[in-house]
């Protein structure tokens, strides 16, 4: 269920004005609900948790296999979620998180004891923000509106701002905002006696690779995959997938349409397609696929509009800036699919990483001394794009494989001679630099006694992008429409047992993510599952923020521009707006990211001094308007048809 809370723990007792101020955080989002118990104050929306003479308990998101839960737990099956919980935790305590399977936050206080714990998924799909001062913690379900739950606003973290800048990896633990930190997946906050301590209650294991033959892991990984779906598609509750022309959504939603009960299969295909660029466009190829699942297809044709446009309707509600330029037209596809009843999303986010190779396996090959086995292995990498040339090739041995086997006391040391300008870009302020560079763990990977591969895997599924960019991204926009996605990829049963299987399973010559091919034939059609190439969707938000460029230019180069705290606009309008697409034939190939970056902080610094500058700048008339409609084929495409028209809004 979706939900927002904000709450207090304060030894001395919560006061009138931290309550009001939980509660006020609220407005808006629907009527809000209070709970105060001895130290701790809880306000919240949505249904009311389950509360008892000892327990109270607050779940934010979806629990799966409850049905198995409430059995070792003892308590009847048909019992509500939070009900389960406050049984599992009366019989295991804090021991029952490792038995959870879901994307949740977790509050439970236990009132004789006086103690209790908040806790997040295995994977980060949630979020749980925490503020600690003074002998006090708040904590809430985001950003927003731990923001407006505190006495004043938190001025910017400025080495947050650089990672934010650098398109980087944000660490786990940060926000824009300073103190204002966030729970880490698989972590677990204790609270008692009137302090709290963070511990990690699950992280993957190493463990010697699973002794199974490539057939027999085949068969698990699709195994693990129908489960991972079917978790996700709940009875009397209307789903819809998102599909493209790529591998990862297209087995989602041929799993769950062939896989899976009958009756808890999805309502639809939702898809963006772009006609105005071909080496983007996927239409012909979801067509393929919403017919072989027999799904009616709803595509969002977009032929232009304002990326900052969707930057500010998400900026709004968040208040925090959106990592992809996206928003402008998965809103009005969002919308849509609310429109149909859909009450949920499925996708294929974060099967690239999860099925895919690791560059760092290299390394290991390096590490055991045979060099030119790792050669070898640079060249068998299938997913390598442009011709494998001698100097490709040494350059990823060195990068991957020399570099990435070095101790990492040594890398540090190495790293440490060097000025920090040598890993920012150009633009970067000093102090930028310096935040950046002071802050980032370029080892954090490298643990004694794994593999390199095995290290970098685990910091990217459960530390790295999914959980600072990916997931949150993914809730929000949906957040935007009143619908909620799920990640079957972000099962934390599936991560497992990919992180256990043999990495060489990974590697094909002719194909990228092998295993999850061999997996899903016979399930997912030939055309998509054997599909070679991959489609990027630059150009269509590049093309979104050339249209906007009368407003970034003004808005990055006045002389009040607030990014001149981080960044120095003269070097900025040299390398970014002069070069920018139609403006220099040689724009930067990272144009489009670090644009996108930099006028959604500048927006998001503004709005942090004046909370109607958004409002304004929706209101000036600068922004383009959208340029899209809505092609819809019902009831399983046939070959060939593609009706489109306006949508419901009459936007032609």
């Amino acid at each position: 269920m979706l939900r927002s809370f904000t709450g207090v723990y304060d030894p001395a007792g919560p006061d009138a004005g931290q309550r009001a101020r939980l509660a006020g955080a609220l407005d808006g989002l629907g009527p809000v609900q209070s709970m105060t118990a001895g130290p701790l104050a809880v306000a919240w929306t949505g249904t009311a948790p389950t509360d008892s003479e000892d327990l109270w308990c607050l779940l934010d998101g979806q629990l799966y296999d409850l049905d198995e839960l409430a059995r070792a737990a003892g308590v009847p099956a048909e019992d509500s979620p939070e009900r389960v919980l406050a049984a599992a935790y009366r019989r295991w305590g804090e021991g029952m998180l490792e038995r959870l399977r879901g994307d949740f936050v977790i509050v439970i206080w236990n009132r004789e004891r006086k103690q209790g714990l908040l806790a997040l998924d295995h994977i980060g799909i949630r979020c749980l923000c925490l503020h600690a001062t003074g002998g006090r913690l708040v904590f809430a379900s985001e950003v927003r509106e731990m923001v407006r739950a505190l006495p004043s606003r938190p001025v910017p973290d400025h080495a947050t701002v650089a990672y934010w800048l650098m398109a980087s990896r944000v660490p786990p633990d940060r926000t824009l905002h300073k103190g204002v930190t966030r729970l880490p997946s698989g972590h677990v906050l204790r609270l008692a006696d009137g302090r709290w301590d963070q511990r990690r209650y699950w992280e993957p294991r190493y463990r010697p690779r699973l002794d199974l033959g490539r057939e027999a892991a085949v068969d698990a990984v699709r195994s693990a995959i129908v489960r991972a779906v079917d978790r996700r598609l709940q009875l009397g509750e209307p789903a819809g997938v998102t599909l493209s022309g790529g591998l990862d959504s297209s087995t989602v939603a041929g799993v769950a349409t062939r896989c899976v009960d009958p009756a808890k299969r999805p309502v639809g295909a939702y898809s963006g397609t772009f006609p105005d660029h071909p080496w983007t466009d996927e239409s012909d190829l979801i067509l393929a696929g919403a017919r072989a699942y027999g799904l009616p297809s709803t595509r969002v044709v977009v032929d232009g509009g304002s990326a900052v446009a969707g930057g500010l309707e998400y900026l709004r509600r968040w208040d925090v800036p959106p990592v992809s330029a996206n928003v402008f037209w998965w809103s009005a596809l969002g919308r849509r699919a609310a429109e149909d009843g859909v009450k949920v999303l499925l996708d294929g986010e974060d099967g690239d990483r999860l099925f895919g190779i690791s560059f760092h396996y290299i390394a290991d090959f390096v590490r055991r001394g045979r060099v030119r086995a790792a050669g070898r292995l640079v060249h068998r990498i299938g997913v390598l794009e442009g011709p494998k040339t001698g100097a490709r090739v040494a350059k990823l041995l060195y990068h991957f494989g020399i570099k990435g086997a070095l101790p990492p006391q040594l890398i540090l040391a190495v790293r440490a001679r060097r000025p920090p300008a040598r890993h920012v870009p150009p633009w970067f302020t000093t102090e930028s630099g310096h935040a950046y560079h002071a802050t980032e763990t370029p080892t954090s990977f490298m643990r004694r006694g794994v593999p390199r591969w095995w290290g970098s895997q685990v910091e990217s599924l459960t530390r790295g992008a999914g959980t600072a960019i990916l997931f949150d991204h993914t809730r929000r926009r949906a957040g935007l429409v009143g619908m909620e996605m799920r990640h079957p990829f972000a099962d934390v049963d599936l991560v497992e047992l990919v992180l256990g299987l043999p990495h060489e399973l990974a590697y094909d010559p002719r194909f990228s993510r092998p295993l999850v091919r061999d997996a899903m034939r016979g399930i997912v059609p030939d055309e998509l599952r054997l599909r070679r190439s991959k489609s990027f969707f630059d150009a269509p938000q590049r093309q979104a923020l050339v249209e906007d460029l009368p407003l970034i230019d003004r808005l990055l180069s006045d002389r009040e521009a607030r990014i001149a705290a981080y960044v120095d606009t003269d070097v900025v309008r040299r390398d970014l707006l002069e070069r920018a697409p139609g403006r220099h034939e040689q724009p930067d190939p990272s144009w489009n990211i670090y644009i996108w970056r930099l006028i959604m902080l500048e927006c998001w610094l503004r709005s942090q001094e004046d909370g109607a500058f958004i409002d304004r700048l929706r209101e000036s008339g600068e922004l383009p308007s959208p340029r899209h409609r809505f092609a819809v084929t019902p009831d399983g495409p046939q070959a060939g048809t593609d009706p489109a028209g306006p949508g419901p809004d009459g936007v032609g």
